[in-house]
């Protein structure tokens, strides 16, 4: 009994291992601006099936520059392009522009709410990417 006992707090103890060493990873990958997903084989699924030796991959998607908003560090879903090029998430721009009496965050030049246009050829290519990458997170 002891044994069984000691084996199975040694298979949490890896699993916890395992979760917090990919969880570093992940991070890590996330703050270049990647997406990540963990593939673990043989319905890897259920926790004490994960053994050491058992095969896992990571693979990782670059999320385009151009889709990620220079305020919210995020993948936009409503991008705004400016009348000097940039493109901001919509939210993010309103927001800022009020706070900041209608200056640009980027060419610090004035910048006014009727200088901004939907762009939706952006918005369109970030979601068939979000599609096609399968990103929830989106």
């Amino acid at each position: 009994m002891l044994d069984t006992t000691s084996k199975t707090i040694n298979i949490n103890e890896d699993v916890r291992v395992i979760d917090d060493h990919f969880s570093e990873i992940k991070r890590s990958i996330d703050d270049e601006g990647c997406k990540v997903n963990l593939n673990l084989n043989d319905d890897a699924n259920d926790d004490k099936r994960i053994e050491k030796g058992s095969n896992a991959t990571v693979t990782t998607t670059k999320i385009p520059d151009e889709f990620i908003c220079p305020i919210t560090k995020e993948i936009m879903k409503h991008p705004l392009l400016s009348r000097y090029g940039q493109t901001y998430e919509r939210d993010a721009i309103l927001t800022f522009l009020t706070k900041h009496k209608h200056i640009c965050p980027i060419t610090s030049k004035k910048l006014h709410l009727s200088d901004l246009i939907r762009n939706r050829t952006l918005e369109y290519q970030i979601e068939v990417w979000v599609k096609s990458n399968h990103n929830s997170s989106y």
